[in-house]
């Protein structure tokens, strides 16, 4: 698990945040 690149994550991660966002379920994120 270690070895799974930071980034990646990140962007992953970011792509669900944005994506949320366009829902309007992370309204409390911005």
């Amino acid at each position: 698990m270690k070895s799974f690149p930071i980034a990646a994550l990140k962007e992953v991660l970011q792509t669900l945040v944005e994506a949320s966002v366009d829902t309007g379920v992370a309204d409390d994120t911005s």
